[in-house]
């Protein structure tokens, strides 16, 4: 068997990593190890974080984590240090946070091993009063790696609004060592270089795929998926494998049809007797709909106009709810206008006539707004007072 020798493998370079603040610790706490951020998979060349996190230990009582690596099967190792020191001593492990009880290293692996390898990391820690950590070892695999490659791509041209059923965008991909390598393909859909939405492909057997790890990675869309959306995007789609490697970029154009809103069955009363004192209410409705289910609904409202052709002194305009909160003239603005449930797609408001209001024809012109600025074509209802 070919023997490996490992001080000519690894390099210690520099990097980041995410943290977590510790907890208060006793002073005669055993230090203990915590797996933080170690990749399952190396590609020889390339460079990866390696942090472990050491609890029931202050920090000061810790100098560093040592870490051991062997290829499995042998006893030849390499070793490193592990510091928590916020690059201020060791500026090449480029710590991120000092004392945060995060233990950081940036390894180089230079192995030219094109078969599939399997290393050991021993990880251990001794803290000032010479109590020792249990050792903690994971199992990395260095592979040779190539990027996983796109090789077909099956989806509509476009997505006509409110379409019926389900569409499917499928993408074949392919890679060296094999598709149960590949975690996932990622889409973007852009316009002029600008992302407006995302998300991915699974080979999982889930969603809208068939067959998991079957190399076709799928998702199923319905007709919220134009919720936000509207007009041509390019589809960008990366395959995505373990190490983190990314296949070049193939798009496909989609057109994305998303129609206005539509308001109907106005409830409300035709005439209404003004009172001789106070006030008094009356409850208006008008049904919702959009082609993109209601969650592109982003608002309805209602113009007032009063006989004179004058607006109430708040302004032209109230919002219709579909919340189910009741009516509260004292929690007005918090929208407690009368709507009885939330999410039917039935807007409300409670109308409220003053003794001192106006005589004749007030004029509600109902208009709703869908996320992406389309707009109902506006309803009136005519309410007498008299």
């Amino acid at each position: 068997m070919r023997k490996l020798c490992l001080c000519a493998i690894l390099t210690v370079l520099a990097g980041c990593s995410e943290r977590e603040l510790p907890v208060p610790i006793k002073a005669d706490s055993v230090p203990v190890l915590e797996k933080h951020i170690i990749p399952s998979f190396v590609n020889p060349g390339k460079s990866f974080m390696v942090t472990i996190q050491v609890k029931n230990a202050a920090p000061a009582d810790v100098d560093s984590v040592s870490l051991s690596i062997r290829k499995a099967g042998e006893t030849g190792s390499v070793h490193f240090a592990l510091f928590d020191d916020g690059a201020a001593m060791h500026e090449n492990d480029e710590d991120v946070v000092a004392h945060d009880g995060i233990f950081s290293q940036k390894i180089s692996w230079q192995a030219s091993i094109q078969q599939r390898e399997e290393f050991i990391f021993r990880f251990e820690a001794t803290d000032k009063q010479n109590q020792q950590s249990e050792p903690l070892e994971v199992t990395v695999v260095s592979i040779a790696n190539s990027p996983p490659r796109i090789a077909a791509i099956s989806m509509p041209d476009s997505l006509p609004s409110g379409f019926d059923g389900l569409q499917y965008i499928k993408v074949t991909a392919t890679d060296s060592n094999e598709v149960d390598d590949i975690v996932q393909v990622n889409y973007r859909g852009s316009r002029n270089d600008t992302t407006f939405f995302q998300g991915t492909l699974k080979d999982d057997g889930l969603g809208g795929d068939e067959m998991a790890g079957d190399g076709v990675f799928s998702v199923s869309l319905d007709r919220s998926f134009a919720i936000t959306k509207k007009g041509s995007y390019e589809m960008v789609f990366e395959a995505q494998d373990k190490s983190g490697s990314k296949s070049q970029p193939a798009s496909r154009a989609l057109l994305i049809g998303n129609g206005a809103p539509i308001g109907s069955n106005i409830s409300a009363p035709d005439s209404v007797k003004r009172p001789t004192t106070g006030t008094t209410s009356r409850l208006i409705t008008i049904r919702v709909d959009d082609p993109q289910t209601l969650k592109d609904v982003k608002s309805a409202r209602l113009e007032w106009k009063k006989p004179d052709g004058s607006f109430p002194s708040t302004g032209p305009y109230f919002t219709i709810y579909d919340n189910g909160l009741p009516f509260d003239v004292s929690k007005w603005d918090l929208g407690y206008r009368g709507d009885a449930v939330a999410g039917d797609g039935v807007y409300s408001i409670t109308g409220v006539f003053d003794s001192d209001d106006l005589l004749g024809p007030y004029t509600l012109t109902f208009q709703i707004e869908d996320w992406v600025g389309n707009k109902s074509v506006p309803l009136v209802h005519i309410i007498r007072l008299y």
